[in-house]
């Protein structure tokens, strides 16, 4: 069965600093947004998108590591868009996998891409389907869905900018059992000073803005620890320098001298009551 906490109670979401996370201007909702957005997400030139692409597979080794021991871990992407990260996790055959997102059209494009990338795979393939998932989730609900297990690991790339963090936190704690890890990776307070989430209408040419909060690293790493989360490691930032622009075309030029990427690698507490039993027995698909 699926681990339900016995420690004391977590602030809830009505709590939210809004120091923290005030919103820039926005024209659509997050969903709507991305449903737009799907048609050229994966080829836009984003430079967030570009260099969260060239960081990310050092920070998922760090975060296997945290799995190795178990047998059939289950992670969750949550958030996951067009699956830009999920296929990188269709190697680890023995993991089970979960994508989760809001919008409809990002999450057809998830799934025939992994399902694309499984068919390029060898004859363990045909089994290793089984074990990817997808649902169809807002995420400002804050419950995992009932047919979803709780989680040994979460992937969140790019999504926490979307979110006040003590709703975004509360959102995690759900979906996780005691000892789980988080990869866990955001747009730059440097540059959410700037800028939000947007993009320009494929048929208009008019710019959309999505809502965004910019989130310090530090208020993001002490509402973690309020939910539980502890940091493993050290926060990684990204910044911007003229031999990175030059790789990755003019986007990237403006932002030289910037730093616009965090990431980091999140382990939830075990606390009183809760045992690493619970972890390994979710890890074996018993958790409900």
């Amino acid at each position: 069965m699926s681990s339900q906490s016995s420690s004391p109670p977590y602030p809830t979401a009505t709590n939210t600093n809004p120091s923290t996370c005030t919103p820039t201007s926005h024209n659509l909702p997050i969903s709507e947004a991305y449903d737009l957005w799907s048609t050229i997400y994966d080829h836009d030139s984003n430079p967030l998108q570009a260099i969260d692409d060239e960081e990310f597979p050092s920070l998922l080794a760090q975060f296997a590591t945290h799995l190795s021991d178990l047998p059939t871990p289950h992670a969750i992407d949550v958030g996951c868009g067009t699956g830009r990260n999920t296929v990188k996790l269709l190697s680890r055959l023995t993991w089970r996998i979960t994508g989760l997102e809001g919008s409809s059209a990002m999450l057809d494009i998830a799934r025939r891409k992994c399902a694309e990338r499984i068919k390029d795979m060898d004859a363990r393939s045909e089994d290793h389907v089984k074990n990817v998932t997808f649902h169809h989730f807002d995420l400002q609900t804050g419950s995992l869905p009932s047919i979803v297990d709780r989680a040994e690991g979460i992937i969140c790339t790019l999504v926490m900018e979307h979110f006040p963090l003590e709703p975004f936190f509360s959102l995690l704690r759900n979906f996780t059992n005691p000892g789980a890890v988080v990869l866990l990776t955001n747009m730059h307070p440097e540059m959410g000073a700037i800028t939000g989430a947007g993009f320009k209408d494929p048929e208009t040419g008019e710019k959309v803005l999505v809502q965004s909060y910019k989130h310090t690293i530090e208020a993001t790493l002490d509402v973690a620890r309020m939910y539980g989360f502890e940091i493993v490691g050290e926060v990684r930032e990204a910044d911007v320098t003229r031999e990175v622009a030059g790789r990755f075309g003019p986007r990237m030029g403006k932002w030289v001298g910037k730093r616009i990427w965090f990431g980091m690698i999140l382990r939830r507490r075990v606390e009183l009551g809760e045992g690493e039993d619970a972890l390994v027995a979710a890890s074996k698909g018993d958790a409900a």
